[in-house]
């Protein structure tokens, strides 16, 4: 990957992103312009509900990141 080229998941229409019901990390980042980690850090201390596999954030559903992000 040429530095500073986005990953393929973000060269889609921002606005278009954020029509899905449920995000990866990397898309919730991306959308608020954070590291993935800070995502992933609020997920595993149960500030952010996810769903997980094998100890994974998988997904966030769109109205757990609204209320997490009222409530910040």
């Amino acid at each position: 990957m040429v530095e500073n080229e986005q990953p393929a998941i973000f060269r889609q229409n921002f606005h278009e992103l954020l029509q899905h019901d449920q995000y990866t990390p990397e898309e919730e980042a991306f959308l608020l312009g954070v590291d993935p980690g800070v995502i992933n850090q609020a997920a595993h201390r149960h500030e952010l509900p996810a769903i997980f596999a094998e100890h994974h954030v998988m997904y966030i559903m769109r109205a757990d990141l609204v209320r997490w992000l009222e409530n910040r």
